[in-house]
């Protein structure tokens, strides 16, 4: 598992891998997509001057909404599964085996 000496928590309770993803990232929406026995959150992340790079995995199918990332970029690098994300009204998908088939740009 990717930065596993820097593991930050691991959980499967809902609201808790919410409350502790938001005090890394941002507030955000999060519900389950699939089966909740599924659930069985790992984060780890570390801060490297002005960046930080983390490894998040869920277990379950999810659903994130993180509103608007004022503060920060998110890049997203999913190593398994299929990621679909939508922004300002666009929609770009891939499976993990791909990288992702748009950019886009913020004024």
């Amino acid at each position: 598992m990717l930065l596993s000496n820097r593991a930050v928590f691991a959980g499967s309770d809902l609201d808790e891998v919410r409350g502790e993803v938001a005090k890394v990232f941002c507030p955000h929406r999060l519900d389950l997509a699939g089966d909740a026995n599924l659930l069985s959150a790992r984060f780890n992340s570390v801060q490297l001057g002005s960046v930080r790079v983390s490894y998040l995995d869920y277990g379950a199918d999810v659903h994130i909404e993180p509103g608007d990332l004022d503060t920060f970029f998110l890049v997203m690098i999913p190593l398994a599964g299929r990621s679909l994300i939508r922004a300002g009204g666009e929609e770009t998908g891939w499976p993990a085996t791909r990288w992702p088939s748009r950019t886009w740009r913020t004024p």
